[in-house]
């Protein structure tokens, strides 16, 4: 399987936002980072991006699309009608 097909493990995306230097693990932004982490797109975009601070500040503007949204994501509906991906 080449490198381009095989997909980032959850494990693999929720260790690099760990590993992030200037984000606490008591960090509000950690939390909501790991929860994006359960998006397979969301896992591929931070393992892409080459540095610490691009992926705080990724992690900021998903945080304020979601907070400017009210938390209503298609994701969220239809995690609420029982449709997990």
């Amino acid at each position: 399987m080449s490198s381009r097909t095989r997909s980032v493990t959850m494990g693999q995306a929720v260790g690099r936002l760990y590993e992030i230097q200037g984000l606490a693990s008591e960090d509000e932004l950690l939390h909501f980072g790991v929860m994006l982490m359960e998006v397979p797109n969301n896992r591929e975009m931070v393992m892409s991006i080459p540095t610490d601070q691009g992926i705080i500040g990724w992690l900021r503007a998903k945080k304020r699309d979601k907070d400017r949204s009210g938390g209503v994501t298609l994701a969220s509906l239809l995690r609420n009608e029982g449709v997990r991906f």
